[in-house]
């Protein structure tokens, strides 16, 4: 299954606003500084992947 966006609040790190990460290809680089988020990015897609399962 192919993502084409995603979209975050209330998750780990990601309060306030939602937040919109898209769009999103076959490979997508994520790149900020530390303590930004990246790896709750990572995160909520996979526990959303196990969810669907």
């Amino acid at each position: 299954m192919l993502l084409h966006g995603l979209c975050v609040r209330g998750f780990r790190s990601f309060h306030g606003d939602l937040q919109v990460i898209a769009p999103l290809g076959k490979i997508t680089l994520i790149a900020g500084q530390n303590n930004s988020g990246k790896s709750n990015v990572l995160r909520c897609a996979h526990q959303m992947d196990a969810l669907r399962k």
